[in-house]
């Protein structure tokens, strides 16, 4: 992975325009009519970059879960957003932790304060790291359909809403919202614009694009409307609001203001406490036979209660009179608890993320192949770095032992093959390797490579394997030090057969970080062939890393289980079931 800094204010870069007008002019010269080729934006077209990382709030939310396709609202400051020259502020280029670039859209753009969009990560975890790419280019990147892919329809409130007739669906699945009354913009929970409407907006019936229509999520911001003597209806999928109809369901804020009403049928309605605040935020999730209400984050379903949603083929009512809303969004498929608070707190916590410093983005750092390394036979390790474009001094970066090690092997280099074989680093310790350059403007490039052992491994024998009981036997591969993954390879020979006296053997492991050693385990298996003792080798193979000449090889001996002739006797495990055939020696 390629990590790039700039020291002090560094260069900004020109005008693709510039760069590229000579060969535009032949183009035109030879075809008037040709039309310039379509070119994905990449980080290298624009001057500024910021890191964006989930903050300790965002953390405890994330858990130790990978969200897949998450769409998470990022918060752009005034800095970024005055230098966004596209109108609508698109002209921006998101990727993730792997280079990997991301789908956004751009919900409300703001020139001298803050922009917001909406980002959809691939895979949302404590590891996530988002760098958005800002100014200098004319490349723009907005696609909501993207974003949101996973969703059957997603309504903002964020158009201008003078004349507004339509609210729009941004999956573009053409559920946009019909509007009735009078429409107004009014301001959203978390920032940005929300509707006001003095009657109602309608979207289409979605149930034709769910797979199955009681297994369903629904979620959305609203405010009530000041008034206190009638009942509101915020979201709605009901015939005309038939509270006793067997089809659909619909959920309201009571006269009181205080509680709101979940109604399904005349039987099964539910009162859902401590709505009182200026805006709630709802989750109603159906899994085809119970009906949740999650308010506000809450990780604790408001209520919750047996019924399976019938299709009531009605359109979606998504404001009711003077009510105010705000991101609206239906998916199939029922959203568990922990999903519906990280989905709340992603627009409700203004620091989701930790906005790094905003760095200038040089088009001419340099660019390195991924560094590889060799054991030689002197027991140094030689690592070769490939300089691919661009000039400036090359090194290779060490991490390991108690401080970083940084050896210059260039300066001012050009593009080509370079390599180190360094006689500074620690003795038995291992250390992570990376590619390193420096331009002439101060910009450092750091390229990831892989690990070795600056010493020699052993292998030992901790137990031996038995067939009675399948006790399995170890083998245990060491090192001096605990620093990074460490993989390991090994042959295995003896006598005993694999996959008759035990279990195959992979070949290869990894030292943990964290750890000093990796067991081996030999499982063992009935093998009715054998009468006698069988024995397993391991010989640690080459790798990057040395062995010790007084412990390259191991060995452990497959105990035989001696049953008792003519007698089924037991040999697995205590937890082992009797229905199973290998689990006895079946008389032999």
């Amino acid at each position: 992975m390629k990590h790039t800094h700039t020291e002090g204010p560094g260069p900004i870069l020109k005008s693709r325009f510039a760069r590229g007008l000579f060969p535009l002019m032949a183009a035109f010269l030879v075809c008037a009519l040709a039309a310039p080729e379509a070119r994905a934006a990449a980080p290298a077209d624009f001057a500024k970059k910021m890191t964006l990382t989930p903050s300790t709030s965002a953390l405890a939310k994330i858990g130790e879960t990978a969200w897949t396709d998450f769409p998470v609202l990022v918060r752009l400051p005034a800095a970024v957003s005055s230098q966004l020259q596209a109108a609508d502020g698109t002209d921006l280029y998101f990727e993730d932790e792997s280079e990997a670039p991301l789908a956004f859209e751009v919900e409300t753009f703001n020139p001298d304060g803050t922009t917001f969009v909406w980002v959809k990560v691939p895979s949302l975890s404590s590891a996530t790291r988002l760098t958005v790419y800002f100014g200098g280019s004319e490349n723009v990147g907005n696609d909501p359909t993207a974003v949101w892919s996973r969703y059957v329809g997603v309504w903002h409130f964020a158009a201008d809403a003078a004349g507004t007739t339509t609210v729009a669906d941004a999956t573009g699945h053409e559920l946009d919202a019909t509007t009735a009354g009078t429409i107004s913009t009014y301001a959203g929970p978390f920032g940005g614009d929300a509707l006001q409407c003095t009657e109602k907006i309608n979207a289409p019936d979605y149930d034709s694009r769910l797979s199955n229509v009681a297994q369903f999520s629904v979620s959305g911001w609203f405010k009530a409307p000041n008034q206190s003597s009638a009942y509101f209806t915020y979201v709605s999928k009901k015939a005309d609001l038939a509270w006793n109809a067997d089809k659909g369901w619909y959920l309201e804020m009571s006269q009181s203001k205080t509680k709101a009403n979940l109604v399904l049928t005349g039987s099964n309605n539910f009162n859902i406490p401590d709505v009182s605040a200026n805006w709630n935020y709802f989750h109603l999730v159906s899994d085809g036979s119970t009906v949740k209400v999650y308010m506000n984050g809450s990780t604790s379903a408001s209520k919750s209660v047996s019924y399976k949603v019938k299709a009531s083929s009605k359109v979606f009512l998504i404001c009711g009179k003077d009510g105010c809303s705000d991101e609206y969004r239906v998916r199939a498929g029922a959203a568990s608890a922990a999903e519906t608070a990280l989905e709340y707190a992603t627009m409700a916590d203004a620091a989701f993320f930790d906005a790094g410093a905003i760095e200038s983005v040089d088009a001419t750092a340099q660019v390195f192949e991924t560094p590889t390394a060799v054991r030689n036979a002197n027991g140094s390790t030689t690592v070769t770095v490939v300089l691919s474009a661009y000039n400036g001094d090359v090194g290779v970066i060490y991490v390991g032992g108690e401080t970083p090690v940084t050896n210059i092997v260039a300066n001012a280099a050009t593009p080509g093959t370079y390599t180190d074989t360094p006689a500074n680093l620690e003795a038995d310790t291992t250390y992570a390797f990376s590619a390193y350059g420096k331009n002439a403007n101060g910009t450092e490039v750091v390229e990831d490579g892989g690990v070795f052992y600056n010493g020699d491994l052993s292998v030992t024998t901790v137990s031996d394997a038995n067939e009675s009981g399948l006790v399995p036997g170890v083998f245990r591969i060491s090192r001096a030090d605990s620093a990074h993954d460490l993989p390991v390879t090994y042959t295995v020979g003896g006598n005993a057969v694999a996959d008759q006296s035990y279990v195959a053997l992979s070949g290869t492991a990894t030292i943990p970080a964290g750890s000093s050693s990796v067991d081996v385990e030999v499982v063992p298996l009935i093998d009715a062939q054998t009468t006698s003792d069988t024995i397993v080798s391991v010989t640690l193979a080459a790798g990057l890393y040395g062995v010790d000449a007084q412990a390259s090889s191991a060995e452990l001996t497959v105990v035989n289980l001696v049953a008792p002739a003519g007698y089924n006797t037991w040999v697995a495990t205590a937890d082992g079931l009797a229905s199973v055939d290998s689990n006895w020696s079946m008389g032999v």
